[in-house]
């Protein structure tokens, strides 16, 4: 436990899980804030499509990227 109480997409977590979905706004480490715009596959599968306000629209395997819902 870091301390921080924000949920992150981590372990085999699938869209949904943890507060990521379509609509929800989040945080990643490198490319910032952005909105989750589409969600697919399952657990160690599952990725999101993520409009970043300064990096543009990625697609993140959910698994690696620890997004933070903000």
């Amino acid at each position: 436990a870091r301390g921080d109480a924000a949920p992150r997409a981590r372990g085999n977590a699938a869209p949904g899980t943890l507060g990521i979905s379509p609509g929800r706004s989040v945080e990643h480490k490198t490319f910032g804030r952005g909105v989750v715009i589409a969600c697919e596959g399952a657990g160690e599968h599952a990725r999101a499509q993520v409009k970043f306000e300064r990096a543009g629209t990625k697609w993140l395997i959910l698994i690696l990227a620890d997004l933070k819902v903000v």
